[in-house]
């Protein structure tokens, strides 16, 4: 299955809030807004390994092992997520 990710441009959601706000007649309360052309996980990765040739794809299973195995876990930018990569599931 393909997971999209809700990208939504910030300058969108500010001249949303801005409009909002201004409005005599809204009423204020929760809003969602998203972006119905968001780029699917894969699009995203495929964006990164394409500018950024020494990154390569990896399966969630080889990164959770190479994140778990760590010799100095402590040291890498993810290490307070660490808790998320404990199932061999994928979380997203």
């Amino acid at each position: 299955a393909e997971v999209v990710s809700n990208f939504t441009p910030v300058d969108y959601v500010s001249s949303a809030i801005v409009r909002v706000a201004s409005h005599p007649k809204v009423h204020l309360g929760p809003f969602l807004l998203t972006n119905n052309n968001s780029p699917s996980l894969a699009v995203i990765a495929d964006a990164i390994v394409a500018e950024f040739p020494s990154v390569r794809r990896v399966s969630y299973l080889d990164f959770r092992r190479l994140l778990l195995e760590h010799p100095h876990p402590e040291q890498l930018p993810l290490f307070d997520l660490l808790p998320l990569f404990q199932s061999t599931r994928p979380f997203m």
